[in-house]
């Protein structure tokens, strides 16, 4: 729906696009270079270089930005995933319930999962 809403508001929406690389240059301000950019690879295309004023890193457990800066470090402790998901014609149930998010744990309280509460309506 996200990506649905962007399109629609003018956002030009590559699919099947993967950044390869982050590209880094000395910051004036920090020990740590700065992100200026991207490289994309693009189905059936050739890699290409995007320039960009703001880079966001939204790989997840890639840690894409991180790894390539040196500067990830697992911890033990936070080795759990979530999905979230968004749903057309879904129905929350009624009452004081009503989209509550449900989580459980395990015996040994070492992973945990969660769902929110609603129906699909056919």
């Amino acid at each position: 729906m996200m990506l649905d809403n962007a399109a629609e508001h003018g956002v030009e929406i590559w699919q099947e696009a993967n950044v390869t690389d982050v590209i880094l240059e000395p910051s004036p301000h920090d020990s740590l270079p700065r992100a200026t950019g991207v490289i994309v690879s693009r189905k059936g295309e050739p890699s290409q270089k995007i320039s960009a004023r703001v880079v966001i890193d939204a790989t997840g457990t890639t840690a894409l930005l991180s790894k390539k800066l040196g500067i990830r470090k697992a911890d033990p402790m936070l080795r759990k995933a979530s999905i979230f998901a968004h749903y057309r014609g879904a129905r929350r149930d009624p009452g004081k319930n009503a989209g509550a998010t449900l989580v459980v744990s395990t015996n040994n309280y070492d992973g945990w999962f969660g769902t929110s509460l609603c129906r699909m309506i056919s």
